[in-house]
């Protein structure tokens, strides 16, 4: 199968987000007095999982890409471990590193082509395709995800996004 990626940002639903989890953002030493967030260091999946995805929810993509590739590396049998894979390839994508996105949403329909999330991969691995100017591989994973996930959300935005691929 070729590349498939999800189009636009469906939003940053499915993620496991704990209640209570706290962060922190120590100032940076930077003398534009810029604030750069730290990941917490932790050895717990969970509690590691839902700090990197507060970090995508409040748009910081460079704390979360560090956080769930950490995930991804340090508890590969974790359960979250398929949508960690997912929320790591969501980072690049948003910003911009189509290529490397491309590379992470492959990993999550390979490696999890049951999964949940495998839809959602396959819509940002077309829509990144796209972006990178590759309509030929954009239009085959936005097919692909029709003909395999033809009653899900992303397949419908796949449908669309076909039309204007034509």
């Amino acid at each position: 199968m070729k590349d498939v990626t999800l189009g636009e940002p469906m939003g940053l639903r499915g993620g496991v987000a704990q209640p209570g989890m706290e962060m922190q953002a120590p100032a940076s030493p930077a003398t534009d007095e810029t604030t750069v967030a730290a990941l917490p260091e932790t050895a717990n999946p969970e509690e590691l999982y839902g700090n990197s995805y507060e970090f995508i929810l409040s748009g910081d993509y460079a704390t979360a890409e560090a956080g769930f590739r950490r995930h991804v590396e340090q508890f590969p049998a974790d359960p979250r471990t398929a949508d960690a894979r997912y929320w790591l390839g969501e980072t690049y994508y948003h910003e911009g590193d189509d290529a490397q996105a491309i590379v992470a949403f492959k990993a999550v329909y390979q490696q999890y082509p049951r999964h949940p999330k495998a839809a959602a991969a396959l819509l940002k691995i077309g829509y990144a395709y796209q972006r990178l100017g590759d309509a030929a591989n954009a239009r085959f994973y936005l097919q692909a995800l029709v003909q395999d996930h033809p009653d899900s959300e992303p397949a419908a935005l796949a449908r669309k996004r076909l039309e204007s691929l034509r």
